[in-house]
């Protein structure tokens, strides 16, 4: 397997996945919380693999290759939390740090400017689109885990504690479970950090597929060089 196709294979399954995530992670696309979840560890699972094919596709040591590598930590971390068989808030710690993993491999892989050339000025965009799309996710879990707090302080119980405590993914900031859909009173906070995990979603998402343009407009040039 070359290398071009092995960074244009991860590029694919990288942009698909975070997409997929995306969808997941906006409850007017997919309104059942279980279904949700599932959707995210798929979307999730696809970025570290297409991650970890773009590291094993670089020819030579390079940033590109660590911040992959680096985002491919943060999604099996994301996958952990979502996933693993911990408390509540161990879960949303666990991705709130994965999604700062991802936009430290996001920021990492912006920082390698190898050439200038349209493909590498929309490369360093996409990779720094989905470092701030990372970011944002990790903040609203971070409002999320606060807004739990308060509200266990508080002796205040939302339908399914655990639902409540994964908003970090979209979901518990809607506080779905045994009250309903959670719009009698979760509070302002975390409907804003839904908000901010759907922009985040979506701006990590765009940033993806920016990435997977630049490779085939770096695959095109490519061809046309070797052709003249």
């Amino acid at each position: 397997m070359g290398n071009q196709f092995k960074e244009t294979f991860g590029s694919w399954v990288q942009a698909i996945g975070t997409v997929l995530s995306a969808i997941a992670n906006t409850p007017t696309l997919v309104p059942e919380e279980e279904t949700a979840t599932n959707l995210d560890v798929v979307g999730n699972v696809l970025q570290g693999t297409g991650n970890a094919v773009i590291a094993d596709g670089e020819e030579a040591f390079t940033l590109d290759q660590i911040g992959s590598a680096i985002q491919a930590i943060g999604n099996s971390t994301v996958i952990t939390g979502l996933i693993g068989d911990f408390s509540d808030e161990t879960k949303q710690i666990l991705v709130v740090d994965g999604n700062f993993i991802q936009a430290l491999g996001g920021g990492v892989s912006a920082a390698d400017i190898t050439e200038n050339s349209p493909a590498e000025g929309i490369n360093i965009v996409g990779n720094i689109l989905q470092a701030v799309g990372n970011s944002l996710q990790a903040l609203a879990g971070i409002i999320d885990l606060k807004s739990g707090d308060q509200d266990l302080s508080a002796g205040q119980g939302y339908g399914n504690q655990g639902n409540t405590s994964l908003g970090g993914q979209g979901y518990g900031s809607l506080g779905y479970g045994d009250e309903g859909n959670g719009n009698k009173g979760n509070g302002e906070g975390q409907l804003d950090s839904q908000s901010i995990q759907v922009l985040g979603s979506w701006i990590q998402a765009i940033g993806a597929i920016l990435t997977l343009i630049a490779q085939l407009i770096s695959n095109e040039s490519g061809e046309s060089g070797s052709e003249s």
